[in-house]
């Protein structure tokens, strides 16, 4: 039985209708203590997205330095210059 059929059933034990003698969690308390959690979680999220945030910058960064000292190789193999110093090497 899916999740929903069974939220909406009318037997007793689905989500809907909880066993009798299930304790009772006001409203009230049961909303505090979802929020609760849902901003844990949230605040994890949030973290994480910050961190691979920053790993992307940090390759990005690196792959970038790194096809930057690859051109520079290449431009030396083909053309005999060294571009650090700017002269022909013979």
């Amino acid at each position: 039985m899916s999740s929903i059929a069974m939220m909406n059933s009318k037997t007793k034990g689905g989500p809907a209708n909880p066993p009798p003698g299930a304790p009772s969690i006001p409203p009230d308390q049961l909303e505090a203590a979802l929020g609760g959690r849902v901003k844990a979680v949230a605040d994890i999220f949030r973290e994480n997205l910050a961190y691979e945030y920053e790993l992307q910058k940090e390759m990005a960064k690196a792959t970038d330095e790194f096809a930057q000292k690859r051109r520079a190789e290449d431009y030396r193999a083909t053309n005999g210059n060294d571009v650090r110093i700017g002269m022909r090497q013979e």
